[in-house]
C-alpha cells in the first residue's frame, strides 16, 4: 500500500526526516529531469538543476501548503529552469555589451 504524496509531505513537516523527501524525489525525479531537459536542453545542466531543486525542497515544503505535489513540483522545476536561463541571458548581454 503506497503512501500518498500529501501524507509524505505531512510526515516530513511533522518529523523533518529527509527520508520522506527522498521518497518524493524518487517518485518525481524523472518528471523533474524531463522538465529541466525541456528548458535547458542539456543533460548535465539538467542533472545539476534536478539536484538544486532537490536541495531546496525541504525549505519549500515547510514554507508552502501543497495540494497537488505533482503539479507543484512541475511549476517549481519550470521556474527554476527559467531563472537559470534568465541568468544566462544576462551574462551573455554583459559579455556582448548590448543593453
Amino acid at each position: 500500500n503506497t503512501v500518498s504524496d500529501e501524507e509524505l509531505i505531512l510526515q516530513f513537516k511533522n518529523s523533518e526526516d529527509n527520508h520522506y523527501i527522498g521518497e518524493l524525489f524518487e517518485r518525481y525525479t524523472h518528471l523533474i529531469f524531463g522538465v529541466c531537459m525541456k528548458y535547458l536542453k542539456d543533460k548535465e545542466d539538467s542533472k545539476d538543476a534536478v539536484m538544486d531543486i532537490f536541495e531546496e525542497l525541504a525549505d519549500k515544503l515547510k514554507a508552502h501548503e501543497i495540494a497537488n505535489f505533482k503539479s507543484w513540483i512541475y511549476s517549481v522545476s519550470k521556474n527554476h529552469c527559467l531563472m537559470i536561463l534568465r541568468k544566462e541571458t544576462r551574462k551573455l548581454r554583459s559579455c556582448v555589451g548590448s543593453p
